[in-house]
């Protein structure tokens, strides 16, 4: 599935929650090319500070691109001589470990083959409130959101598009 269709089915995010928390920044990040599959997977480490309880929570997100020509526009970075994807051209697949992606994401990902990892166990709705994607489409969490617009403003990946103002 391509970006833009997984962004196109997602909520509004509010810039706020994507920009302004000093926690998000922190974390390592992580490159793997794997030649035999032609998949380049972008993992980022989030230690995100929970406002209610002041907590430190950590979220990891991993963007999966699929079909990777290992010759396609070859780029040496200071995490090392990888090619560099298209968001246009190349699928994407996409995980996080947050809540809001885990229970309104992962399963609808997964039936369209955009979830990078396995789907984790599943789990039924114990409140009478609105589910937050009662038609099941695929969709992004702001952690994906947010190392997505990382990765085209540091230029590992390519796009005609613009980093997402959602």
């Amino acid at each position: 599935m391509k970006w833009e269709e997984l962004l196109r089915s997602t909520r509004r995010v509010s810039p706020t929650s994507l920009y302004n928390d000093p926690y998000s920044e922190g974390g390592p990040f992580h490159i793997e090319y794997d030649k035999d599959n032609k998949e380049l997977t972008f993992t980022k480490i989030f230690n995100s500070k929970h406002l209610s309880y002041g907590n430190i929570l950590r979220y990891e997100t991993t963007i999966t691109f699929l079909d990777v020509d290992p010759h396609q526009n070859i780029q040496k970075t200071k995490y090392g001589i990888f090619p560099r994807p298209d968001v246009e051209y190349n699928d994407v697949r996409v995980n996080c470990t947050c809540a809001s992606y885990r229970f309104t994401g992962a399963y609808p990902n997964a039936r369209v083959d955009a979830n990078a990892k396995k789907v984790p166990r599943g789990w039924h709705n114990k409140s009478h409130r609105k589910s937050r994607n009662p038609f099941g489409a695929p969709m992004v969490c702001k952690h994906v959101i947010f190392v997505m617009n990382w990765l085209l403003r540091s230029e590992l990946v390519t796009s005609g598009i613009r980093p997402s103002k959602i």
